[in-house]
């Protein structure tokens, strides 16, 4: 029996409704590193009032997907071997823009922003090399390497701009992420199972910032 499109509309109307419940519930009990690196103040009140997901959202992830794969075909085209979104396996999400092991066999992290301001004075930039450096750390946890490169690249949204960060990690500086990295989590964890919220963290955000109370 054919169905009709009222009968379709709904049966995709609970499927959009049982996905929205899962992404919820996904989001109660995960914690990624893209929420430690930022203030977790920020990061547990948004949990509460997730942000609404605009026009201008949607081209920034098209943007981000057009200019990774592009980048990784440059890359590649010039002797890097590169993954996109690669995941490292953990408590902890942790999926990474792009990762590529270069022709003398180093390793290269690369988090791209696309941002309205990809300058130096970015308020969010704190946060931004904050993830960076946690994905380095990771990457010589899981690959057992004495150190990875790390470039953050920021881009404005009609590629008018950019600039990029970048810096060499060691073994030692991982350690230290690493410890920092757990004691993040499990204080966004309390938060988000009842216990009191974090505090802020003062950065040049504070001042715009919803939460800072």
């Amino acid at each position: 029996m054919t169905m009709s499109i009222r009968d379709i509309n709904n049966e995709i109307r609970e499927m959009i409704l049982d996905t929205i419940n899962k992404v919820n519930e996904y989001r109660r009990v995960r914690i990624g590193i893209s929420d430690i690196a930022k203030c977790l103040r920020y990061s547990y009140f948004s949990y509460l009032s997730p942000h609404k997901i605009t026009d201008k959202t949607i081209i920034g992830i098209e943007n981000h997907e057009v200019f990774v794969s592009v980048f990784s075909e440059v890359l590649e085209n010039r002797g890097y071997i590169c993954e996109r979104e690669m995941k490292i396996p953990g408590d902890i999400g942790a999926r990474i823009d792009l990762y590529c092991v270069d022709s003398n066999a180093e390793l290269h992290v690369y988090e791209f922003k696309f941002t309205s301001i990809p300058y130096k004075f970015n308020p969010y930039l704190q946060w931004y090399i904050r993830q960076l450096k946690y994905y380095m750390a990771l990457v010589i946890r899981y690959e057992m390497k004495s150190r990875v490169y790390g470039h953050l690249v920021m881009v404005a949204h009609d590629f008018s701009a950019y600039d990029v960060w970048s810096e060499v990690m060691g073994r030692e500086d991982a350690e230290k992420y690493l410890r920092e990295i757990e004691e993040r989590a499990e204080t966004l964890k309390r938060a988000k199972e009842g216990g009191p919220a974090p505090p802020p963290e003062k950065g040049p955000y504070c001042s715009s910032c919803p939460f800072r109370q």
